[in-house]
């Protein structure tokens, strides 16, 4: 692993209550980046936690809601904590529907009151396995109880191709469902549906250029099927998602050479 980048898992660094925490967030990383950089990230669905550990003064707590769509986004030199949330982890943590931070950075304390916390007990830590560490149990202490059902539903509909059907398996109306949606995901179903699709679809992507078996193993009709959703999520054409893919599978160069 990149000497710059440490990656945890939430139930190993969680100090209290780790399994109800595992539930909640997939990971937690730290990145100490020295250079300024821009790039384009590709939509996952998911929330994550950025928490700029050498912002002036104090740590600076941004939220990034789930993203349905491609954006551009600037790094500044310096280390950053994050957290990236479970599908449908989010919302037990806010104090607002996911649909109001959705494709947006907003400032922590603009909807949770945890914030301070997390930004006094990470401030003077250098080591990103005690930084971590110190970010669960905030995150212990602040999430508040939440359906387990809502997970199994996200995940229901993160691997079927027809959201009717979960809607239906669940008794719940596509109003209903839609509604669920708009408060613990932020994205409505079919769009989070496609999101995640495509996402499982870039390990692929990274290791061959065969768009037909990729189609093929990733439920679309054929590799035009595939080209389509591909570059309707993530702005670019899976040859192009090739040549400006780098180290990390969401992450894609600004600059690119000419088609």
């Amino acid at each position: 692993m990149p000497p710059d980048l440490r990656t945890f898992d939430p139930a190993r660094v969680a100090r209290s209550h780790p399994p109800l925490l595992a539930h909640h967030l997939q990971r937690l990383w730290v990145h100490h980046g020295h250079t300024t950089a821009t790039e384009q990230r590709l939509p996952s669905g998911l929330a994550q936690l950025l928490v700029l550990l050498d912002a002036p003064k104090a740590p600076q707590l941004l939220l990034e809601g789930p993203r349905s769509r491609p954006f551009t986004l600037t790094h500044q030199p310096g280390r950053v904590l994050g957290i990236v949330f479970a599908p449908g982890g989010l919302r037990p943590f806010l104090n607002q529907p996911l649909s109001e931070v959705a494709d947006q950075h907003v400032a922590l304390s603009e909807v949770a009151t945890w914030g301070d916390r997390l930004a006094d007990a990470v401030a003077e830590l250098r080591d990103p396995a005690r930084i971590a560490s110190a970010a669960a149990a905030v995150l212990s202490a602040a999430v508040r109880p939440s359906d387990p059902g809502i997970a199994s539903l996200v995940a229901a509909t993160e691997h079927c191709t027809r959201v009717g059907h979960v809607a239906d398996r669940a008794g719940l109306s596509a109003a209903q469902l839609r509604d669920l949606f708009a408060e613990h995901v932020g994205i409505a179903p079919k769009r989070y549906a496609r999101v995640r699709r495509v996402q499982g679809a870039l390990p692929w992507l990274r290791a061959t250029d065969d768009l037909a078996t990729i189609a093929r193993r990733g439920g679309w009709l054929d590799h035009a099927h595939f080209t389509r959703d591909f570059r309707a999520i993530t702005g670019v054409t899976p040859s192009a998602y090739r040549r400006r893919v780098g180290r990390w599978a969401n992450h894609l160069s600004v600059q690119a050479p000419a088609p």
